[in-house]
């Protein structure tokens, strides 16, 4: 029985995957299996705020916490790099790049933050180019990393009306490929 809001959730293939919660707790669906940290809730309060996971690895993946604690799932290494608000519910989402072992924490003003493995370290641009920024407006819902374009690490951003803002390399899109609900914050993944 799942304990908390579910807050994300992840595929391993096109049919099984993770859906992260509140308390921390990880429930596999379509076969995926999960197993060590994540099994079970772990914090027993809404903590959670996202999982990511390698496609085509099973046990394996990273869970991030509001304060943007990034803890490693099943037989994923433990992350020795990463930004972290002490007290302050400000991270808002997770994406896992290529390697499996690294990727960028969101926070809610729209800010990209890297975070690594001991065996990838500090190798990744620590700020990313962005074209969504709020300063003081938690508005910025999810990150999505597409891989490297021109040898830079580019994806979209996702703010609670429905923008989508490339950071990166990563192309604009036309306003008229996603929906966009002014003035209500609604937009989720």
């Amino acid at each position: 029985m799942p304990i908390g809001p579910g807050r994300s959730v992840s595929m391993v293939t096109s049919t099984s995957g993770y859906i992260g919660t509140g308390s921390g707790q990880v429930i596999p669906f379509g076969g995926a299996t999960i197993s060590g940290q994540g099994a079970s809730p772990i914090w027993g309060i809404d903590y959670g705020r996202g999982v990511a996971t390698c496609p085509g690895r099973d046990n394996y993946g990273y869970e991030l916490d509001l304060y943007g604690g990034v803890h490693a799932l099943g037989t994923a290494p433990s992350v020795t790099g990463t930004a972290y608000w002490q007290n302050w519910d400000i991270a808002r989402g997770l994406a896992l790049r290529a390697d499996c072992e690294s990727g960028y924490v969101l926070d809610g003003w729209g800010g990209l933050h890297p975070f690594y493995s001991a065996s990838i370290g500090p190798t990744l641009n620590p700020s990313p180019h962005l074209t969504g920024y709020w300063t003081n407006w938690d508005i910025a819902r999810s990150v999505d990393y597409v891989g490297q374009i021109n040898g830079v690490d580019s994806g979209y951003v996702l703010d609670g009306y429905g923008g989508v803002h490339p950071w990166g390399n990563a192309a604009p899109l036309s306003s008229s490929e996603f929906p966009y609900w002014a003035n209500w914050d609604i937009a989720r993944t």
